[in-house]
């Protein structure tokens, strides 16, 4: 692996030579791939365009993370800052390398965007988001070129996968009743948990390399690594939780309707953003952070609770309140 990890510490290095006026656009395409920015547009699509379109966004993407973050176990690889203190980081990152999780992402996500507006120029738009995504985390030294075309490559299959399956995955969950709906959901979070833990626990007495704990601390002092953590792994499934579980409840409940003039659609967004925020960031001022069960445990909930409100609570108090209708259509 020396060989290709040299050969991509030359080729960021060469990069980032060129100058840091690519600084700025870098970071603003890195941004396009953090979760903070789904967090924003794929709610604004559930509650103001297509709340079947804005779900699948929320469940795709949740499976997405949980398959990058299961594979940088099984590889459990170096990032190129942590194998080498010669290259440059611009910001820092704590989990392991290959797949790039941005590039995998956007992958399925803008193509899952793409495929919604149904138009050229939204899968035009959508092909140059994922590749700008990927270069920037390679300019910016957070990822080796492999792990950009790992996590294109994965994030290209996965995509597929998902929309084959997804019918008949429904089909099936439809026919439950709401209580064994909500038990598949959970089970199937929980495994993702099971399975990030198993995949850790495989790895035996392995130890991250006191090299690459020492060049991230040259480049971030106050930012230790911890390619470990269960917590991004009990976020990914609690979202999808609270997403798939939030959502079998309002269709039981006559689903939603996104439709609406422009300033429905608009306060729609705005209110339903004040609640998640207050949610996220009214627990997380109160709850514990840790790698204990308990830490984890109310990060579960805290989680769980974000997506209940983004495809359950919000739609609900849009219809209270007149925002929105009812609608069997899904």
């Amino acid at each position: 692996m020396d060989v290709i990890y040299n050969w991509g510490i030359k080729l960021i290095q060469s990069f980032q030579d060129a100058g840091t006026f690519l600084l700025s656009p870098m970071q603003f395409f890195s941004f396009l791939g953090y979760d903070l920015f789904y967090l924003l547009i794929a709610p604004v699509v559930f509650w103001s365009f297509d709340a079947a379109a804005g779900l699948r966004l929320g469940i795709f993407l949740m499976s997405s993370n949980f398959l990058n973050g299961l594979v940088k176990i099984f590889f459990h690889a170096p990032r190129p800052y942590w194998y080498s203190a010669s290259v440059k980081a611009y910001t820092p990152e704590g989990s392991f390398g290959i797949p790039s999780g941005h590039a995998q992402n956007s992958v399925v996500f803008f193509g899952t965007l793409a495929r919604f507006i149904r138009r050229t120029w939204g899968w035009i738009i959508a092909l140059l988001l994922m590749f700008f995504i990927g270069l920037s985390r390679i300019y910016l030294g957070v990822h080796f070129p492999t792990d950009v075309f790992a996590g294109w490559l994965i994030g290209a299959i996965l995509f597929g996968l998902l929309l084959r399956l997804e019918q008949p995955v429904l089909q099936w969950l439809k026919r439950l009743s709401l209580p064994s709906q909500w038990a598949v959901i959970l089970a199937a979070a929980l495994g993702m948990i099971a399975l990030y833990w198993l995949a850790r626990y495989s790895l035996g007495d392995w130890q991250i390399p006191e090299e690459w704990i020492r060049n991230a601390a040259i480049a971030f002092p106050d930012e230790p690594i911890q390619p470990l953590s269960l917590s991004s792994a009990v976020s990914t499934a609690a979202a999808f939780f609270g997403l798939g579980s939030g959502a079998s409840l309002l269709y039981r409940l006559g689903w939603y309707n996104a439709s609406g003039s422009a300033g429905q659609r608009a306060l729609r967004y705005l209110i339903g953003l004040l609640g998640m925020v207050a949610i996220y960031f009214g627990l997380d001022a109160v709850f514990p952070v840790g790698e204990d069960f308990l830490s984890l445990f109310l990060r579960f909930i805290r989680y769980a609770l974000v997506g209940f409100w983004v495809t359950c609570l919000g739609p609900l108090i849009f219809i209270k309140t007149k925002l929105a209708q009812p609608s069997r259509k899904t």
